[in-house]
């Protein structure tokens, strides 16, 4: 193996080292990267949705910031010298205006970093909201619920205020009545994230699980 040739090479003062690491492009690399692991390949392991999500966040973070490191390490006549020259600065936060009010397709993200269509979803400027969740085959809605939001910030605010499915989530089996949902269910919150064509989505915190519902606004 090439590492074990290189382990028994002699030290010599003979070399320079350096890295530099460009934060300006850094975010577009790793927005090109995650084309990349979306491609679809049989061979390999599907990056699971968490990991997707958490992706996404690094992308957003980065994008937060430009400049430059630059480290160097090199041998001189007192010995070994290290150098570390960066400059790194946040830049301006844009405050995005959400329109939230509207019909919308709802999509998760799913292993691979797909989005996977799961049903609709209307947000009403009156404060409340109205889902559905589509069958497996997208025949026929097998969930619904009905809820309260408020926007603070970055964060939509969900209260939960009732609910309904189809038992065993079949078609053919009616809906059950309308009822409050579980305590641990009620209340609900999610960061808000820009996306392209003017939509948005929504990153959720799931029993310590990331994931993240795309909003795409209905033509």
């Amino acid at each position: 193996m090439l590492s074990e040739t290189l382990s028994k090479e002699k030290l010599l003062s003979n070399g320079l080292f350096q890295e530099s690491l460009n934060y300006t492009r850094l975010s577009k690399a790793m927005k090109d990267l995650r084309s990349v692991v979306m491609l679809s390949d049989k061979k390999q392991v599907a990056i699971p949705a968490e990991s997707c999500v958490i992706f996404d966040e690094t992308i957003a973070v980065l994008s937060q910031f430009s400049g430059f490191i630059d480290f160097q390490s090199d041998f001189v006549e007192r010995g070994w010298l290290n150098a570390l020259n960066a400059e790194i600065k946040l830049n301006s936060i844009i405050q995005n205006t959400y329109q939230l009010p509207g019909k919308y397709q709802i999509h998760y993200i799913e292993e691979g970093c797909q989005l996977v269509k799961d049903g609709l979803e209307e947000i009403l400027a009156d404060g409340t909201g109205f889902y559905q969740q589509y069958s497996d085959d997208e025949q026929c809605f097998v969930f619904e619920t009905r809820y309260r939001w408020s926007q603070n910030g970055e964060h939509i605010e969900l209260q939960y205020v009732s609910e309904r499915t189809r038992p065993d989530g079949v078609c053919t089996h009616q809906f059950e009545k309308w009822k409050i949902p579980e305590v641990q269910y009620i209340n609900d919150v999610c960061q808000l994230r820009t996306e392209s064509d003017g939509n948005f989505s929504c990153v959720y915190n799931w029993d310590g699980v990331l994931n993240k519902a795309v909003y795409k606004k209905n033509k």
